[in-house]
């Protein structure tokens, strides 16, 4: 009796309308989990700045790319003084901590409600480990106060990057006009109602005594329980005691609520809402890059694309089966978390694992969970769950878990090794191969999509990477599976056909693209009227319906639209719509908030040239030239602005370096051919051209390329071998 008459003295106090309460007010009735989650990394996840939360010493003055940070304490209170972005030294008060272990951030407002995280971090690791120390997270960066990661930059803004994830029930309440946020939040840190929502309406139960008699305790949301997993004679691993149809429904649910902030995803409905993830983020597909060829993490991708790939997801284990919910900590330490599932005496011993015990290579996570370094001192754990195989793909050295503990091998003993255990090699039809061809321009490889893409054993995110490659090569059997896949369950391989289709011819994608306009998961109608919207559509298109989508893809990037990435989307789709001056202002104000982002850069240039302001044009490519070098896209933009001009020379050698940079692509190979062939004659653009067949062989553009020039120039015999392979390309 006594609690509950505190607990109403204490609600009465709190003074809350309908919405958010705050987790104290939690830890009344849920001592037990309130206890967990204070350990945990949530709560953690941002905190006020003050002696128990600051872990650094601020009693110092570091000197990271020639910027000094002094880093001292004033009446209690903690400071920075650092370089701002007139190139003066300020003090700045340290409003907030982001994180604690192994490294700390640091938050402070350099004006108008922007708060950025500074990158002078706190290593809070031990000394032991090497930490408690300062360092600067892009270390190998040239940072100056011009650079995109300076501390006082876009990258480093809390409000845009950082906020959803850290605190409790976020309004970013950005002005656009005036460039100032006036953001707020329920409680810093990932609290209790992050999870569950906001708890008036459960505290009202509560105190009313309804909460006894009811089974809606109040909450937007109640997470399931965990799954329970049960061997029998025959298997080796557990399977889910259930009906099929409530597992799944249990994963969808946790993958809704952790996916959120555990995944490299873009918003598509403004703020987060506790639903379906796929209707509230656009997560990233297994792009080169963020994964390597196999699937496995590369950039920080925060687990969810790594965790959809696995058996475990496919089989019905949630986030919740392995992870304490208010801890976030694994439920058991050690193997003994996997042999919940898996029989011990199949998986625990060294006829699995080929190493002595569980200290000694014997560990599973080692093997099925490799770790990455990120922010350079942060170990993360992939959840692919790789079982490792013979068999090289591009990248495959790098992602061994293998090389891992043995870094003084090569790839090649570990190749032995699996050999020696009688590990099975990735069949030369693994999507991993496949998809390491792909990402290497090889075309030859979009026929091998026919044969994995419908089966039901390869994950969803799989199929969805590989589809978009059929727009590539668009031939009747490729877009016919296209739009075989339109109507697939999964809305990821929905949205990936809708891509794939955008290859198709104009008839095609008005045959089939408006009937995605009425699907349930807003992705894939944002990604089908993207690119109807660019469409002569005259009256094919219900054009009210297809507004109406297009109205609520405009609302849903209007969230973003304190990034250069949502302006930049804005922009284009103003574009599609034919209005060119909203386009340019959507550039214009992405290039405010980040003067050196390359992609509203060269469409802002090219905006200018289909309006015949070349110098306008020339303006901005100059500026990325400047800025990014190394970059074949800027090369290439600068390079067809010059032939513009007729400045002829000038522009092969830009077209040229976009030719044989990194990140080139063949159809920069093309245009330099084509300039090639206007300067030096027809046989010096068949030799750029050949010597682009050995970099990319069997790619669509680069073959009929050659075909055209050597028929031009009656090579007949040379002609018929590249018109064969051609020819096998074009049949699959």
């Amino acid at each position: 009796l006594l609690f509950f008459i505190i607990f109403f003295v204490e609600s009465l106090l709190a003074g809350e309308s309908a919405g958010y309460i705050g987790s104290q007010q939690c830890a009344a009735c849920h001592q037990q989990e309130y206890q967990l989650w204070r350990e945990s990394d949530h709560r953690h996840a941002m905190a006020e700045s003050g002696a128990e939360s600051v872990l650094a010493d601020f009693d110092t003055t570091t000197n990271f790319h020639d910027i000094k940070t002094r880093f001292f304490k004033k009446n209690g209170a903690f400071f920075a003084n650092t370089l701002n972005e007139k190139g003066e030294y300020q003090d700045y008060p340290v409003l907030y901590t982001l994180g604690y272990y192994p490294l700390q951030q640091y938050l402070i407002d350099k004006g108008d409600g922007h708060i950025q995280a500074l990158n002078v971090a706190w290593d809070s690791r031990s000394a032991q480990q090497g930490g408690q120390r300062w360092f600067h997270l892009q270390a190998d960066e040239p940072i100056t106060k011009q650079h995109p990661f300076f501390w006082a930059g876009h990258f480093q803004n809390w409000n845009s990057r950082c906020a959803e994830c850290h605190v409790t029930g976020y309004e970013k309440i950005y002005d656009a006009h005036e460039k100032t946020y006036r953001s707020r939040w329920a409680e810093a840190g990932v609290a209790c109602e992050s999870c569950h929502g906001a708890g008036s309406r459960h505290r009202e139960k509560v105190l009313s005594g309804e909460i006894f008699n009811s089974a809606d305790k109040g909450f937007e949301l109640v997470l399931p329980e965990s799954t329970l997993w049960k061997f029998s004679e025959e298997k080796p691993i557990a399977l889910a005691d259930g009906k099929p149809q409530a597992i799944a429904n249990n994963s969808k649910l946790v993958i809704g609520q952790c996916g959120a902030c555990h995944s490299r995803r873009q918003p598509v409905n403004g703020p987060y809402h506790n639903s379906n993830y796929h209707d509230n983020f656009k997560i990233s597909l297994l792009e080169q890059g963020l994964y390597f060829p196999d699937g496995q993490m590369n950039d920080e991708v925060f687990v969810l694309g790594s965790f959809l790939q696995s058996k475990m997801h496919n089989a019905g284990v949630n986030c919740l089966d392995c992870h304490n919910a208010h801890s976030g900590k694994p439920r058991i330490t050690g193997n003994g978390l996997c042999l919940q599932c898996h029989k011990p005496a199949v998986f625990n011993g060294a006829e699995h694992h080929h190493h002595k015990d569980e200290k000694q290579g014997g560990a599973c996570v080692d093997c099925h969970m490799p770790e990455r370094m990120y922010m350079q001192v942060d170990a993360r754990r992939d959840h692919k769950f790789v079982v490792p195989r013979p068999g090289k793909l591009s990248g495959e050295a790098a992602t061994s878990p293998c090389l891992n503990c043995h870094s003084d091998r090569e790839s090649d003993w570990v190749e032995q090794q699996l050999v020696d255990w009688g590990v099975a090699s990735l069949p030369v039809s693994h999507w991993a191969h496949l998809n390491a061809k792909l990402q290497h321009n090889d075309n030859s490889a979009i026929a091998k999509i026919h044969e994995i893409v419908q089966s039901p054993q390869l994950p969803d995110i799989q199929k969805a990477t590989l589809l978009p490659y059929l727009g590539d090569l668009p031939t009747r059997k490729n877009m016919q599976l296209a739009i075989d896949v339109l109507g697939d369950s999964d809305a990821l391989v929905r949205r990936s056909a809708v891509t794939a289709l955008s290859g198709a011819s104009v008839e095609l994608q008005l045959r089939y693209l408006p009937g995605l306009l009425d699907d349930p998961v807003r992705q894939v109608r944002f990604e089908a009227a993207r690119y109807l919207s660019a469409l002569p559509v005259n009256g094919i298109v219900a054009e009210d319906r297809l507004q109406s989508v297009l109205d609520e893809y405009q609302a849903a990037l209007l969230y973003s639209n304190d990034t250069p990435s949502g302006l930049t989307e804005l922009a284009g789709l103003s574009l599609n719509g034919g209005d060119a001056a909203s386009a340019e202002q959507y550039y214009l104000a992405a290039l405010d908030i980040e003067p050196h982002f390359i992609p509203a850069m060269l469409n802002l240039a090219d905006l200018y040239r289909g309006e015949s302001k070349e110098a306008d044009a020339g303006a901005w490519l100059l500026k990325a030239v400047d800025f990014a070098p190394e970059s074949a896209a800027v090369r290439y933009s600068y390079g067809l602005y010059l032939i513009r001009l007729r400045k002829h020379d000038e522009a092969l050698e830009q077209l040229r370096m976009a030719s044989e940079l990194a990140d080139a692509t063949p159809q920069y190979v093309y245009a330099y051919a084509v300039a090639l062939e206007s300067s030096s004659g027809i046989d010096a653009a068949i030799a750029a051209l050949k010597k682009a067949d050995k970099k990319w062989p069997d790619n669509y553009r680069i073959l009929y390329a050659l075909l055209s020039y050597l028929d031009k120039s009656g090579r007949v015999i040379e002609a018929g071998i590249y018109r064969q392979r051609f020819d096998n390309l074009l049949d699959g």
